[in-house]
């Protein structure tokens, strides 16, 4: 949120109906009303009790369509200024709260959209043309009540340009954040620390900070987390669970909220711990895309459409995607979307499945130690003893008075998941194919992001690089930039030196003729004299076409190759391409790959009773080498082995 933006929230929260009468438009009760079809809340919440099962969202609203727009509903006025406003109220009986679905959202520069309650002391902040999608649409956080008043205003030469059409109201049954039952009393509050004798939970607080509740579609609820890439960019990735529902269509209507959590901590096993919180739902990302999911081991990743706001204080979780057992693990979660909660599992995991134990699709937690999971919590992430995701929760017996388990869809199988971009982590979480095993988290509060990450060039004919550096909202005050490792004989200089706060400079990286071939690694850092950030660039340098790789493994000629055979080669510099096939002259190709950053490659599987040949070249910025000289397997020789199901 902007200053501006909270400004202006803070007028109308604090002013409420008097603010708009200052501007000589009608009274409240003067403007137009839709009332609404009258919901059985009873009957609903009993209905979706009953549905609550392991492994499906739960649900807190039921939608009600309508039609409305500034043309067919509500009433324009004209305040003293001059500024056009267009208002209307929205009222669904005994609805505990209200959330809105605009379909067709296309706000003018210096309009804004306003929601808030009619007596003005609940309020959303301002909807404002930095809303705007590519699709479209706005999906709105909740807001307490059964009646909503909407609020639009700019300038009045810009009113034909305003685009807006409200499809869905989300009539609130059984209250968002307000478990039923509530969650149970075992559960420790993240705001616990060691003033309540929980100091376990005080070196996890940033890994805290990457978990939110989120609704999709006006309705269902769970929970998920940000997770960093490979480029450390802060690209605001969320990892959830497929069974959770968000599709491609779907995606634009997601609304996470952020630090929803109590305000001071509740014992676990105490009344207090089991009865409702009192967090806030102010602090929200509404809108995403998404990139990839993957049914057999329950993942969803999505890109959020709006950037984090560095006042939320985001982190993005690192991961591990290596295929081994965590020795201890840890869940953040929103037990029944109420608000957030850590559990710990101090004993090694077990691999599973959630179709077939014999899957191996799954890490298992055998039972908690400290804390439990429970419906709203599917989705929410499994850290590792290194405080990186491994998995996201698919479901379980596990309860506060249990010693069940809970399944989490493993990462390690989401990595290369159904083989495709859609159906994968590695294309999203490691873009440049970098072969990394694991990511350590980034806090995007107080942040520097170069873009890009990595530079290649060829010399002599290159003399300079640049980068573009990004400096993220959250600082005090301006940011200084500098370099550490800068190799000797390159200079450096910045376009804009110190940075304002959600500002940007241009790094110059010159003179690099003067260096050696070679992969140069330079720390960026930014200070605001309080917090500060650095991240690293990669400047690779070259001076002459990629070398032939040398080919070790399947050596030529080689028996017993397993049916998934790994290709492994001598390192050259830049990246490799690899071919295989039945046949020496690689016109029936079986396998191939481009772009692999690492000298290694893993096969599908390959049948007995066949030939195989395969050869890699190498490319960097300057040229690309010859093909290797041709490897070949005898048919006959391929040693079949037996593959989980």
């Amino acid at each position: 949120m902007s200053v501006n933006k909270a400004v202006v929230l803070f007028l109308i929260g604090i002013f409420g109906i008097t603010f708009l009468n200052a501007q000589n438009l009608l009274p409240l009760a003067e403007v137009p009303i839709l009332e609404l079809p009258q919901q059985d809340n009873k009957a609903l919440q009993i209905q979706e009790l009953e549905a609550r099962v392991p492994g499906r969202p739960q649900e807190f609203a039921t939608r009600i369509n309508v039609n409305v727009t500034p043309e067919t509903h509500g009433i324009w006025e004209t305040t003293n200024n001059g500024d056009a406003v267009w208002r209307m109220r929205i009222r669904s009986p005994k609805a505990l709260s209200l959330n809105f679905g605009f379909t067709q959202y296309q706000m003018p520069a210096s309009g804004m959209l306003y929601l808030h309650s009619p007596n003005g002391k609940k309020a959303i902040r301002p909807f404002t043309d930095a809303d705007n999608e590519s699709h479209g649409q706005l999906w709105t956080p909740i807001l307490p009540g059964e009646e909503t008043v909407l609020e639009v205003r700019l300038p009045a030469a810009r009113r034909a340009d305003l685009k807006l059409e409200l499809k869905y109201v989300h009539h609130d049954y059984i209250g968002f954040g307000a478990a039923r039952p509530p969650s149970g009393s075992c559960n420790l509050d993240v705001i616990c620390g060691a003033a309540d004798g929980w100091g376990i939970v005080d070196s996890h607080r940033d890994i805290i900070q990457a978990a939110g509740a989120y609704h999709i579609g006006g309705t269902a609820t769970c929970s998920g987390a940000l997770i960093n890439n490979v480029r450390n960019d802060c690209t605001p990735y969320y990892l959830t669970a497929d069974h959770c529902g968000i599709s491609t269509s779907n995606a634009p209507s997601v609304v996470v909220y952020w630090n929803y959590q109590n305000s001071f901590c509740r014992q676990p096993n105490s009344s207090a711990s089991g009865q409702p919180g009192n967090g806030t739902l102010n602090q929200f990302n509404t809108g995403s895309i998404f990139k990839a999911g993957y049914t057999p081991s329950d993942f969803t990743l999505i890109e959020l459409d709006d950037p984090l706001d560095a006042l939320h204080n985001p982190y993005l979780a690192g991961w591990n995607r290596e295929r081994v057992v965590a020795t201890s693990a840890i869940g953040i979660h929103h037990p029944g979307v109420e608000e957030k909660r850590i559990s710990f599992e101090n004993d090694p995991l077990s691999i599973s499945g959630w179709s077939q134990p014999s899957d191996s699709t799954h890490v298992m937690v055998n039972d908690w130690d400290i804390g439990t999971t429970e419906g709203g919590s599917s989705g929410s992430p499994l850290f590792d003893q290194n405080d990186r995701i491994i998995g996201q929760l698919t479901g379980g017996g596990a309860a506060c008075g249990n010693n069940l388990e809970d399944m989490f869809g493993w990462l390690a199988v989401s990595w290369e998941g159904g083989g495709t971009s859609t159906s994968r982590l590695k294309d999203w979480l490691d873009p440049d194919n970098t072969g990394a095993l694991h990511m350590d988290g980034k806090s995007c509060a107080y942040s520097v992001t170069p873009s890009p990450i990595v530079q290649s060039v060829c010399i002599p004919g290159t003399g300079s690089v640049t980068f573009a550096i990004q400096v993220s909202g959250g600082f005090g005050g301006n940011v200084t930039l500098s370099l550490n490792n800068l190799p000797s004989g390159a200079n450096a200089s910045f376009s804009v030196n110190p940075v304002g706060p959600g500002n940007s400079s241009i790094l110059t990286v010159g003179n690099l003729a003067s260096l050696a071939a070679g992969s140069y690694t330079i720390t960026l850092l930014g200070t605001d004299g309080v917090e500060s950030d650095s991240t690293d660039l990669v400047l690779n340098v070259s001076s002459a076409a990629a070398t032939t790789p040398a080919l070790t493994s399947p050596s030529n000629g080689q028996t017993a190759v397993p049916a998934v055979a790994t290709f492994t080669w001598g390192a050259s510099s830049g990246t490799y391409q690899i071919e295989v096939a039945t046949d020496n002259q690689f016109t029936n190709i079986v396998s191939q790959a481009s772009g692999l950053t690492s000298a290694t490659f893993s096969s599908s599987l390959l049948a007995s009773l066949t030939t195989y040949y395969w050869h890699v070249r190498a490319s960097n910025i300057c040229g690309m080498s010859a093909w290797s000289p041709i490897f070949s397997f005898p048919p006959d020789q391929i040693n079949c082995v037996n593959l989980p199901a």
